[in-house]
């Protein structure tokens, strides 16, 4: 009988940890990751006017395509 309610003691703190601390932690990585990546608002923009560009099948300018090519390199 003892048994049986250590265990479900032990169980239940565990679904309890599971439950808790487990999204906890990875909504914290998650957070840490974001604000480490190297996007900003200038790079932004820069992206959406190569892909509006590239859209819209216009030639791309060469010095656009070597800041976009830095950008990947930085990016990923």
């Amino acid at each position: 009988m003892q048994l049986c309610l250590i265990l479900s003691k032990t169980f239940l703190f565990a679904l309890r940890f599971i439950i808790s601390f487990v999204p906890i932690i990875l909504l914290v990585l998650g957070i840490i990751a974001a604000a480490r990546y190297p996007l900003n608002s200038k790079r932004h923009e820069k992206l959406r006017e190569y892909l509006e560009a590239k859209r819209e099948s216009e030639t791309i300018k060469e010095e656009l395509e070597k800041e976009i090519t830095e950008l990947k390199k930085e990016l990923i």
